[in-house]
């Protein structure tokens, strides 16, 4: 039965703690799926002013949100109710009562997991684990069948060490429960997949972090960019390896730019302007540029000599990623520079001249690497030319959402799940 056929009609319930604005992988779901005729509705958190102003963009999209205030953005009354219970269950399970660990993890679950519920659908998608958590309360409220995108290494996140034990263990725990409840599985990288399949021994599908063609449509590969490196996260802060890169700038030519973009920590950004200054470095080359609506991020990359993905590997879940910003710079015609994770270097071999792998905590050969790139003028253009075609024929949306419709009509199917 083709993926059309089986989704069409199908209620599909999308369930995250973020914003729509703050997690693009949920937002291409749900188009991926109300196109093959599904019914879509997002049940997401809400604790973002600036995200909350940038989801104004989903509004014309053919999929309701039903947005769920938590924390500060919720009033006081609310947010101390939410902490309240959470601490409840906490001490509780401490005191050694019968309190899940599912109900010890996150202030809003309780509501997102109220807010899926209110109506039926055929099927519950969790992001995250706190996602997760309240699509799997929803969907056994209802009868219905379980997804789950983990995204990330949960467990992962966390530093191996004593101090992270407990919560490390809680949530083992919680995606053990979860995982054996699901029909569909997916993670956005391979080796992120591999470690859920070998420590759960569950099917899990990779569906990579990559974007829509029509994100960069009326856009060209650019010619001799300018000089700049370019990183975009939603938050401008510490332990993102940007502190490298400042300490080589001023050993690069005078025209390099180093172009940051998101929502800055601004003692953050002053720590980075004094650390390039005592470096020798101009702050001038140095820029700070706002968050941007999620339709217009892909477009941001276009025109700089280099996108940064800059995984520190301070985790298992930075060893093990790959994030959105490798494929925002790749659909843009942007070469990527990676930082030299595992999970990058693999992926670097399948970018060939597209991206240059670096060791951050070796400055003298950053600095010699990059001052090769920058001086190399046709050089960057090929290498350009091939992110563009690369991206176009692999790593967009238009190819891997293939990739999930499959997993999740196969799923269904196995399932025996048919829209009501």
């Amino acid at each position: 039965m083709a993926a059309r056929d089986l989704l069409s009609g199908l209620r599909v319930c999308l369930v995250t703690p973020g914003h729509p604005s703050t997690n693009p992988r949920l937002v291409k779901e749900a188009d991926a799926l109300v196109e093959c005729g599904a019914v879509v509705r997002v049940v997401h958190g809400r604790f973002l002013p600036w995200a909350e102003r940038t989801d104004a963009v989903f509004a014309d999209r053919n999929w309701r949100r039903d947005g769920v205030p938590f924390g500060p953005q919720a009033g006081r009354a609310i947010w101390l109710r939410q902490g309240i219970a959470l601490r409840a269950a906490r001490l509780g399970a401490a005191m050694g009562l019968p309190v899940r660990a599912e109900s010890t993890f996150h202030p809003v679950v309780p509501a997102l997991a109220a807010a899926a519920a209110r109506e039926p659908a055929d099927v519950y998608i969790g992001h995250n684990l706190a996602g997760g958590i309240a699509a799997a309360r929803a969907a056994r409220r209802h009868g219905a069948a379980l997804g789950f995108d983990a995204e990330d290494d949960h467990v992962g996140e966390l530093p191996d060490q004593p101090d992270h034990g407990g919560e490390r263990a809680r949530r083992q725990a919680i995606l053990e429960r979860l995982l054996h409840q699901c029909v569909h599985r997916t993670a956005a990288s391979p080796r992120i997949a591999a470690t859920l399949v070998a420590e759960h021994g569950v099917a899990v599908t990779p569906v990579l972090n990559v974007f829509p063609r029509a994100d960069v449509a009326g856009l060209e590969p650019v010619v001799a960019a300018a000089p700049s490196l370019y990183w975009l996260s939603q938050t401008i802060g510490p332990q993102r390896g940007l502190e490298s890169i400042v300490d080589v700038l001023p050993l690069l030519p005078p025209a390099t730019t180093l172009v940051l973009r998101g929502e800055p920590r601004q003692p953050y950004i002053d720590g980075l302007r004094e650390r390039l200054r005592a470096a020798g470095g101009d702050p001038l080359r140095f820029v700070v540029e706002p968050v941007l609506a999620p339709d217009r991020v892909t477009a941001s990359f276009h025109g700089h000599a280099l996108a940064l993905s800059l995984e520190i590997g301070d985790c298992r879940n930075h060893h093990d990623c790959l994030g959105n910003k490798i494929f925002h710079a790749l659909l843009a015609g942007t070469p990527v520079l990676l930082s030299d994770t595992p999970a990058q270097r693999e992926l670097a071999p399948a970018l060939g001249p597209a991206a240059l792998c670096v060791d951050l905590a070796d400055r003298t050969g950053l600095a010699t690497r990059l001052r090769g790139w920058l001086a190399d003028a046709a050089g960057r253009d090929a290498a350009a030319r091939h992110a563009w075609d690369l991206a176009r024929r692999r790593y967009c949306w238009d190819v891997e959402k293939g990739v999930f419709l499959r997993a999740l009509r196969d799923a269904l199917a196995g399932a025996g799940v048919v829209p009501r």
